[in-house]
């Protein structure tokens, strides 16, 4: 269904170059749960997007802060975790731990539920709220 509702957005796509497929991404197709990426002989692969959560623990500080990534079903075995925590508070270089990656919200709610007010309020709300 989401490769027929968007076929005329494959159209647009071909002539684009990969900054621009990137910036494409984040502007539209992420606003509607898909993803676009590049195939390496060309042309361009439609995936959905399943958020993600890694758990990463600041240096010198021991709190823990989440960060949302994005995994494509055609690739399950790696995500992306972005430079800022949810909360925009610990940029990914402070960190000094990993707890947990590319969990997703069912099973990140637990790990940082078991793991108590260590877990920044702010990036453990997100996971909580329907918006």
């Amino acid at each position: 269904m989401a490769n027929a509702s968007l076929s005329w957005m494959l159209e647009i796509v071909r002539f684009l170059t990969p900054v621009m497929l990137h910036i494409f991404n984040r502007c539209i197709l992420l606003k509607i749960g898909v993803l676009l990426t590049t195939r390496p002989m060309g042309g361009y692969l439609l995936g959905e997007l399943m958020l993600v959560y890694t758990l990463l623990e600041k240096e010198n500080t021991e709190e823990l802060h989440l960060f949302e990534g994005e995994m494509l079903n055609t690739n399950p075995e790696t995500c992306n975790v972005p430079a800022k925590s949810i909360c925009r508070k610990m940029n990914k270089s402070e960190s000094s731990d990993t707890k947990f990656a590319c969990q997703d919200e069912v099973a990140a709610r637990k790990a940082c539920a078991s793991r108590g007010r260590i877990v920044c309020g702010t990036c453990v709300s997100h996971l909580y709220t329907d918006y």
